[in-house]
């Protein structure tokens, strides 16, 4: 084992404040930015983010065109657009499992249908 040196120079940072704030000009630039969906449009929470059952939902588990991966299916949410992102969002995070969205499918890694379907049903009432 190699002997370490006691002769090394410590250099002192307390005496150098930073001068140079990349963002301090940012600040004046807030007033120029667009509005950002209203509040009602945001509701991130279950309540507010998934639909009541007007349509036909259906978990499927599929593995077919897939390489061999499993994934489950969420069919019939009755979202488009942001609103549909914002649902997927939120159930990538209430289920740790990565979700994306093919046509007018919800795709999920993995076998999720009993921990999407038991989320769904909390959700929901």
């Amino acid at each position: 084992m190699a002997k370490r040196s006691k002769n090394k120079q410590r250099i002192s940072l307390e005496d150098e404040v930073p001068t140079n704030n990349p963002f301090a000009s940012l600040a004046s630039l807030r007033d120029e930015l667009p509005e950002g969906p209203s509040k009602e449009t945001l509701t991130t929470k279950s309540k507010g983010l998934v639909p009541k059952r007007v349509g036909k939902t259906s978990l499927s588990c599929e593995r077919k065109g897939r390489a061999g991966k499993t994934v489950t299916i969420l069919r019939g949410v009755l979202f488009e657009g942001a609103l549909l992102e914002m649902f997927v969002k939120e159930l990538k995070r209430a289920l740790g499992t990565n979700a994306w969205i093919e046509g007018d499918e919800i795709i999920m890694a993995g076998d999720q249908t009993e921990r999407a379907r038991q989320w769904l049903a909390r959700a929901t009432h």
